[in-house]
């Protein structure tokens, strides 16, 4: 039987990040219905989205940590809109993704020392 862990509160706020960033990219593929939008515009328009958003949340943030977190975000919405305009995974694909998502970003933060929540 599989231990399950108890997640951090800064844990569960990326989760919420991640899935919220590759549901904004679900979203925006959605709206377009049959109109095709460049990948170069959609990037740019997440990400100026993304970046309002954090910004409002971590004002205090060094703007390195917001423009990298930004980033990574951006790449993950990026993925959603992709992956909606290709066709719609399965469940045990998407709860696979995000746990490595999940685990990458963990994986850069412990690199770079950088955790947005914590730098406020």
């Amino acid at each position: 039987m599989k231990k399950l862990k108890v997640k951090s509160e800064d844990e569960l706020n990326i989760d919420r990040g991640i899935i919220e960033s590759f549901n904004l990219g679900v979203w925006h593929r959605q709206q377009e219905g049959i109109n095709i939008v460049s990948v170069l515009d959609i990037g740019k328009k997440l990400h100026q989205h993304l970046e309002q958003h954090l910004k409002s949340l971590w004002s205090e943030a060094p703007k390195e940590i917001l423009d990298n977190t930004t980033n990574y975000y951006t790449q993950i919405a990026l993925l959603g809109y992709i992956l909606a305009g290709l066709s719609m995974p399965d469940q045990e694909f998407k709860i696979s993704l995000l746990q490595n998502l999940h685990d990458a970003y963990l994986k850069i933060q412990s690199y770079t020392g950088m955790n947005p929540e914590q730098a406020q």
